[in-house]
């Protein structure tokens, strides 16, 4: 049976569009070891005013070539202030909630 990996990290979200990074070469590591990685990251895409579109979803899974990914809804913001913080904060108590909910999937 194959170990399933859950890494959680907000800013993780710019390596499903990249497909490259420290998330994600971990990730395809993982796969060739047999495990089965999940990513999970925030809807926002750091240091831009983008967003990833889930809709009115409070998570969405999207798979690329390696493992799956799950943008978690996370608050908006720009700068390094407290709509940041707000933001990094929203992530964390929704990405426990996705946990739960995508574990039932």
């Amino acid at each position: 049976m194959r170990k399933k990996v859950w890494i959680w990290n907000h800013y993780a979200t710019n390596t499903y569009f990249d497909q490259g990074g420290r998330h994600y070469n971990f990730a395809k590591f993982l796969v060739e070891e047999g495990y089965e990685p999940v990513i999970f990251c925030a809807t926002t895409i750091h240091n831009s005013s983008r967003q990833v579109d889930i809709g009115s979803a409070h998570w969405m899974e999207k798979t690329d070539s390696v493992c799956p990914y799950v943008f978690v809804k996370a608050r908006p913001y720009t700068g390094n202030g407290k709509q940041r913080v707000l933001n990094m904060v929203y992530f964390y108590w929704g990405v426990k909630k996705a946990a739960r909910e995508y574990a039932k999937v």
